[in-house]
């Protein structure tokens, strides 16, 4: 029965099951609301290829990183696909160095970042620093989870409101 369903009404059911809730994608709790989730969204479309087809915007529209393998992984499929035309929302809960400047960059389209900043002293934040310009998102949310600042911390947050002086870019900070 499935199979007669015309591809957009089968991209919004596909858009309903793979959206992230924006209380979830904005949480500036201790406790992510993504660690818990014992599956992956990608898995609803391996179902078939036409799922796969129709619904990788929907899967790419939030993008929640939480390892550096992840943000590898995203930025290799980056630099061989358009996916980052899909990307509204680009939600960091870790600090991912380099692979975020190409990630930036293949984000053409994003509209919502949010980012802890908790850095360790061997943490290189120049290059995020530099490519924050390249984000054209108009929604910037940062959170320090509890830890003191740090002079990494720092230099990201003057990296920020350098990017971001006029109110057309809310930053919220917790």
């Amino acid at each position: 029965m499935a199979e007669r369903l015309a591809d957009e009404t089968l991209a919004q059911i596909l858009d309903q099951v793979l959206a992230v809730d924006d209380d979830d994608f904005s949480s500036c709790a201790d406790r992510s609301p993504f660690g818990n989730r014992h599956w992956s969204s990608a898995n609803t479309l391996f179902v078939c290829k036409r799922w796969m087809r129709v619904g990788t915007p929907a899967l790419y529209h939030t993008v929640v990183l939480r390892s550096n393998a992840q943000a590898q992984s995203l930025m290799r499929a980056l630099k061989k696909t358009q996916l980052g035309g899909y990307i509204r929302k680009l939600r960091l809960e870790g600090w991912f160095g380099t692979s975020l400047v190409k990630i930036f960059k293949a984000s053409t389209n994003m509209t919502d970042i949010c980012f802890q900043t908790v850095f360790s002293a061997k943490d290189n934040v120049e290059p995020f620093c530099s490519a924050i310009g390249s984000v054209s998102a108009s929604r910037i949310i940062i959170w320090k989870s509890g830890h003191s600042y740090t002079v990494q911390g720092e230099r990201v947050r003057k990296a920020i409101r350098d990017w971001s002086p006029s109110t057309t870019k809310p930053v919220r900070d917790h």
